[in-house]
């Protein structure tokens, strides 16, 4: 007996929600090991999550950024840091590319939220830009087919291109939050 289509589309989303809750219930068992008194000479090539620097400690974009996340009126998912090796394999950028970088992405995937703020080294925009076509591609193609709330989020996402500064918001309130940024970069330019 075949299944109608709703109903195979709903076994589909109960099935994809038990396995993001057992990679929860997995990962969030693990203790986190304690820093050694010592740096690592090896960067890990894997995204953690770890808690960013305030916002009158932190810098540019990443500046800007963080006062996005501690801002509670915005309620953004979990994140997790994006680190160089995150923004070559999933952005295609590279530091011949970019000039400074900040990216909030949701820790977990069922959610679409994402926050790019990425500065272009000088004549590299056009390249930047083709860089975030390409991955704003990707996230169409992968919520298309999963999380229809989400995809409305990337579907109506927002951008910004001010200098060689780009921004992509993918969130519940993308306005506010591409407001928020632009106000940021207009006050550090004067």
């Amino acid at each position: 007996m075949l299944m109608p289509r709703r109903d195979l589309k709903m076994k589909k989303l109960i099935i994809a929600c038990v396995a993001v809750g057992c990679l929860m219930l997995t990962g969030c068992s693990k203790k986190n090991p304690q820093p050694s008194p010592t740096p690592s000479a090896t960067p890990s090539a894997e995204p953690t999550m770890t808690p960013s620097a305030s916002p009158e400690t932190a810098e540019g974009l990443k500046g800007i950024l963080e006062a996005i996340r501690q801002n509670d009126e915005y309620q953004l998912p979990m994140s997790m840091d994006v680190d160089d090796t995150v923004l070559v394999d999933m952005y295609g950028l590279s530091s011949d590319l970019v000039r400074d970088y900040a990216i909030f992405m949701p820790a977990m995937n069922v959610h679409a939220t994402e926050i790019i703020l990425v500065e272009a080294q000088n004549g590299k925009l056009d390249e930047v830009k083709k860089a975030l076509d390409k991955r704003m591609e990707t996230v169409e193609q992968t919520w298309s087919t999963y999380l229809p709330e989400q995809y409305e989020l990337v579907k109506n996402r927002k951008t910004l291109e001010e200098g060689n500064v780009i921004a992509i918001v993918i969130a519940d309130q993308a306005d506010a939050i591409l407001q928020e940024i632009t106000d940021s970069l207009n006050a550090a330019a004067q």
